[in-house]
């Protein structure tokens, strides 16, 4: 186990413990020192969102996808934060991609997303 390995564990158990600043901090640590990592990048945007760190969040699940594209739960979270931030077009692309991954989205994720945005292109 090396050194980044040691502090993304710290950090999920201080998410576990409801310390959210320390599991930020742990994560942020993995991350600069094996930047590669998506789980690690994964956790850190679930962590800044759960500080309601909407930008951080979505940053964060952009990087993990970006190392591993078939990371479907990264690809649903990024979804639902885009739908927060009133990126519809965006959400729905993410949503699309999380189900071809096997992902369980969220039937009523998915209502909500189809009546902020007016559309839902699942149905076409």
């Amino acid at each position: 186990m090396d050194n980044a390995d040691i502090h993304f564990n710290i950090g999920l158990q201080r998410e576990t413990q409801r310390d959210l600043d320390g599991a930020i901090r742990e994560y942020h640590e993995a991350i600069r020192i094996g930047p590669d990592d998506a789980s690690a990048h994964y956790n850190f945007g679930n962590a800044l969102k759960m500080k309601v760190d909407l930008d951080g969040a979505i940053r964060e699940y952009n990087e993990a996808i970006r190392i591993e594209p078939d990371l479907k739960e990264a690809q649903n979270n990024l979804a639902v934060d885009l739908y927060e931030t009133g990126e519809y077009s965006e959400a729905w692309k993410h949503v699309k991609i999380a189900m071809e991954l096997g992902c369980d989205v969220d039937p009523g994720f998915i209502k909500l997303l189809e009546k902020a945005s007016g559309y839902n292109p699942l149905k076409q």
